[in-house]
C-alpha cells in the first residue's frame, strides 16, 4: 500500500500540467516563473507544461533565456525544459543551447549537452540541416576533453546519439571513432 502514493503523485502532476496547458498561452508567464523558482524535480513538470503550449512556450523560453545566463540553477531548469518540446522548431534552438554550454559551472554545460542529445533522440534526422549537424558535432566534440567527467560523459553520449540517428558525415564518424578509441585506450597513435 505504501507504493500507491508514490505512483499517484506523478499521475496527478501530469493531469495538472495538462489542465494548466489548456488555459493557453496566457498561462505561460506564470508557469515560466514557477519553473524558474522551484527545485529541479518540480521544474520538470513545469517544463512539460510549457512544452504542451508548443511554439508559444518555446518562444517564451528563448526570449527569457538571456535573463538567466548568470543564474546557473535557473538556467539548468530552462535548458532542460527545452528538451520536452517535440515540435520541429525545438531543433532550431540548439545553437542557442550550445552557446550556453561553455559555462564556468560544469552542471550547466553538462545539461546543455544532455538536452542536445535529447533533442537528437526525439526528432527526425530531417529536422537537422547539414549546417546544424556540423555545428553540433564541432561544439559537442570539443567537450570530449573537458576536465569534468560529467561533461565528457554527456558529450560522448550526445555524439553517440547523433551517430545512431545518422547525423554525422563520414569525416565526423571517423573523427569520433578515433576519439573514442583514444579515450578507451585502444589507439596507440593518439590521433584525435
Amino acid at each position: 500500500a505504501h507504493h500507491t502514493g508514490s505512483t499517484a503523485m506523478p499521475k496527478l502532476a501530469v493531469r495538472t500540467e495538462k489542465r494548466i496547458a489548456k488555459f493557453g498561452p496566457e498561462m505561460i508567464p506564470f508557469v515560466f516563473e514557477e519553473m524558474v523558482e522551484c527545485d529541479s524535480e518540480t521544474a520538470i513538470y513545469f517544463g512539460q507544461t510549457l512544452a504542451r503550449n508548443g511554439v508559444d512556450g518555446l518562444e517564451y523560453i528563448i526570449t527569457r533565456l538571456g535573463d538567466y545566463k548568470n543564474r546557473e540553477h535557473d538556467l539548468i531548469n530552462l535548458i532542460l525544459a527545452i528538451s520536452y518540446f517535440k515540435i520541429p522548431e525545438a531543433t532550431k534552438v540548439i545553437p542557442v543551447i550550445l552557446n550556453m554550454a561553455p559555462q564556468s559551472n560544469h552542471q550547466v554545460t553538462s545539461m546543455a549537452l544532455y538536452v542536445v542529445g535529447r533533442l537528437v533522440q526525439t526528432h527526425q534526422p530531417s529536422a537537422f540541416s547539414a549546417g546544424l549537424r556540423s555545428e553540433m558535432f564541432n561544439a559537442v566534440f570539443r567537450f570530449l576533453s573537458d576536465a569534468q567527467g560529467l561533461v565528457r560523459k554527456n558529450a560522448a553520449r550526445t555524439l553517440g546519439k547523433m551517430l545512431r540517428k545518422g547525423l554525422l558525415t563520414a569525416e565526423h564518424e571517423k573523427k569520433a571513432y578515433n576519439a573514442f578509441m583514444a579515450i578507451t585506450g585502444r589507439d596507440e597513435q593518439h590521433n584525435w
